[in-house]
């Protein structure tokens, strides 16, 4: 009798423990965003969506060599194939201090239709903190296809 009790309780573990679930995990951006830029303080991933509003730049940044970043903010614009900035506009990353690793998103609305031609210009500033080199205001631009 105690070995039948014992093969139940053994069977009523094995199987909860089957159908136990674990919490879906998040996707990491970095592979699933199309574009990305890459330097040795930040990863950039976004994609980019253009409608009747204009071109919307949805993305995710990542501090990849300071302690932490602070006041980091990102700036997008549409240049058009005249070299000239057709709409720009920025977003400040939330968290407002972001840690070594750690990421943060955004979202830029640039109201403008792009002519054949346009493309991106990004710029991203942040003062970064570590305890071997102190602090230093950066700033970093770069282009990317529309």
């Amino acid at each position: 009798m105690k070995q039948t009790v014992a093969a139940v309780l053994l069977s009523v573990v094995v199987f909860a423990a089957g159908c136990a679930t674990t919490a879906p995990t998040a996707k990491d951006p970095f592979t699933t965003l199309p574009q990305q830029y890459s330097q040795f303080d930040m990863k950039l991933a976004w994609e980019t969506k253009v409608s009747d509003d204009g071109v919307l730049v949805s993305g995710v940044i990542r501090s990849t060599r300071w302690l932490f970043a602070e006041g980091l903010t990102v700036w997008v614009s549409v240049v058009g194939p005249d070299g000239k900035v057709a709409a720009s506009d920025g977003a400040l990353i939330a968290p407002s201090v972001l840690n070594l690793g750690d990421q943060g998103s955004f979202d830029i609305l640039l109201p403008v239709r792009p002519q054949p031609g346009s493309h991106l210009t990004f710029i991203y500033r942040y003062n970064g903190v570590d305890d071997i080199e102190g602090s230093a205001f950066w700033i970093q631009s770069f282009d990317a296809k529309l």
